[in-house]
């Protein structure tokens, strides 16, 4: 044992070591993102201009992106023997899982997918089940943790967790992810939060504070998972998982496998600006611009001329603006020279130009267009500005249904049991592992959607449905990306019925009280509140004394109108007594 936990801990030294170029190039965006630039000259007149291109580039496409929640949707179509009522649930438990894992970390998980998508190119997660967390937690000193555990249980039976590329290490072959290596620097209480008595032990007499750093590693292979801090001489978990699969997720968004070097496989969308340099142009044509307005026009020079050129020139400021005593041949005059040359502002607006034309459009995050434009050519360039986002939208949502089916599989494994979800509306959700199958067809779809793509989205499933080309269910599931579109069918007719009631129930009303009307004019009575009943039935004051006549029949409504308007179900019936439909005669009709 000894022998092989040695032998993993030198091939994650050799892998890392494989990474270290790409770690460089992922700590250099980050600066670009947090604007840190240090670069510049130290003279007290300069004034450092950082350039928030490269953070308004990533953050806007962040915001597009997270506009919308992913939709998740399991085809039954594609699995077959599987039943609309288990893919059903199946979708519920899977938006249910990973709803609830956001509401444990407060945040939504693909807010991390995208944003790790897009400033990296890469997205590491993981699966975690509470129920080993719940293991570890026991016999620890802080009991509070079991405590946070078991609160966390009742929202997910899983934790989804994103991470930061430059701590992954994902180790690849033919046939995929082979295994990952996570190395981070934490403090020995989140560690022992997590692992409990089990990182109590390993680290033995060792006294450690919470607050003391310590170096974090956690492989995970098919085989095995060894978990150890660089302080300490044995491993915290050093075991066999026998999970069958790796509950770990590591893609690159944009970029490319044909290259051996990490940092050549990965392009993330501030790469072409990183790699050029032009950030750091644009940084010090900004401070060169800015510093010599500050020296220069901020403080203007004055040109004298003067009979004697000893004498001091003094200026009273004592008064706003200043008043200068001159002699009667002399002259002051402002000074005018060129602050800043012609050919900076040239450099700086080329540098703008191609580090916008390296990331995204502006136009697309919202700017409006230099020019007058017509709505659809704006809607044109807005709808092909969202290209470069084509990559995180796609890998984005792979991500997120990798995870999801990686802990239904594992959820399979337990067998015999049946698993219970919570979706956030008081509603439980079982689901059979039984009913789980061994290959989840799960679709997520992650659209950089705005209310004018939906509108457009709406007429084109309307288009389709009414040209006969596809189902209604189709439709809204790769259209307008609603799942359970059986379920929407029930909640469109269940609205109907309720509006189809309350309309019987207003007509039935008012028949009763024209019918009471009818018969107190055919005595030649009005009884009390006759005018309030008049008025009711549409008819304002007391109509004039009129013959008698037979009240007319109620009109049946056309059953076969009825069902087309949706307004009643299919072969079904509103109920006996249908209201009339023509208006109460008046007395004069009646003689």
């Amino acid at each position: 044992m000894p022998d092989e936990f040695e032998a993993v801990k030198s091939y994650c030294d050799k892998l890392a070591g494989r990474y270290s170029a790409r770690d460089t190039m992922l700590e250099e965006i980050r600066q670009m993102l947090h604007m840190e630039w240090e670069e510049y000259p130290t003279d007290d007149w300069i004034k450092p201009t950082m350039s928030p291109g490269a953070f308004n580039a990533v953050m806007g496409a962040v915001r597009l992106m997270t506009a919308t929640e992913p939709q998740i949707s399991v085809p039954f179509d594609e699995v077959g023997g599987l039943e609309k009522t288990i893919s059903d649930n199946i979708e519920k438990a899977a938006k249910a899982m990973w709803n609830g894992s956001g509401r444990i970390a407060q945040r939504p998980v693909h807010y991390e997918i995208v944003f790790s998508a897009l400033l990296f190119g890469e997205v590491c997660a993981s699966v975690t089940r509470l129920e080993d967390l719940a293991a570890y937690a026991k016999g620890a000193e802080d009991k509070g943790m079991a405590a946070r555990i078991e609160a966390a249980q009742l929202e997910s039976p899983y934790l989804f967790q994103v991470y930061n590329p430059a701590t992954c290490y994902g180790d690849f072959d033919a046939l995929g992810l082979r295994g990952m290596l996570r190395r981070v620097e934490t403090t020995w209480g989140q560690v022992v939060d997590v692992w409990g008595k089990l990182a109590e032990d390993a680290l033995g007499s060792v006294a450690k504070d919470r607050t003391d750093t310590v170096t974090l590693n956690d492989w995970y292979d098919w085989e095995r998972r060894a978990v150890w801090v660089e302080e300490a001489n044995e491993p915290i978990l050093f075991d066999e998982h026998n999970l069958g699969f790796l509950p770990v997720v590591d893609m690159i968004v944009d970029g490319t496998m044909l290259f051996e070097e990490p940092e050549r496989q990965r392009f993330p969308l501030l790469y072409p600006v990183w790699k050029s340099g032009l950030w750091k142009r644009e940084n010090l044509s900004m401070t060169t611009v800015y510093s010599l307005i500050h020296v220069l026009a901020s403080n203007p020079l004055l040109k004298r001329k003067t009979p004697q050129p000893d004498s001091k020139l003094e200026i009273d400021r004592t008064v706003p603006g200043g008043v200068v005593s001159l002699l009667p041949d002399e002259d002051i005059t402002p000074l005018v020279e060129k602050v800043v040359d012609p050919s900076q502002w040239q450099g700086l607006e080329m540098a703008q130009r191609i580090n916008r034309e390296s990331t995204i459009p502006p136009m697309t995050l919202g700017m409006s267009p230099d020019n007058v434009m017509s709505f659809s050519a704006i809607s044109l360039l807005s709808q092909s500005g969202r290209l470069p986002l084509v990559g995180t939208k796609q890998i984005s949502g792979a991500a997120i249904a990798n995870l999801l089916r990686i802990a239904f599989k594992w959820q399979k494994n337990q067998g015999g049991k049946t698993a219970k979800f919570y979706d956030g509306n008081k509603k439980g959700i079982e689901l059979k592992t039984s009913d789980i199958p061994d290959r989840v067809a799960l679709i997520v779809n992650l659209e950089p959607d705005v209310p004018t793509d939906k509108l457009q989205m709406a007429n084109v499933a309307q288009m389709v449905v009414g040209a006969g080309l596809a189902s209604k269910r189709w439709a809204r599931e790769n259209v307008l990306q609603v799942g359970q579109s059986q379920e929407m069918d029930q909640e469109i007719y269940d609205e109907r019925s309720v509006e189809a009631i309350s309309q019987q129930r207003i007509m039935a009303v008012v028949q009763q009280m024209q019918m009471q009307l009818q018969a107190a004019q055919q005595q030649g009575q009005i009884p009390p509140g006759g005018q309030a009943l008049n008025e009711a039935a549409g008819a304002p004051g007391a109509a004039p004394q009129q013959a008698p006549q037979a009240p007319r029949q109620p009109i049946a409504p056309n059953p076969s109108v009825m069902e087309m308007s949706g307004a009643m179900p299919p072969g079904g019936q509103i109920g006996p007594g249908m209201p009339m439909t023509g208006p109460a005669p008046s007395r004069l009709e009646q003689g």
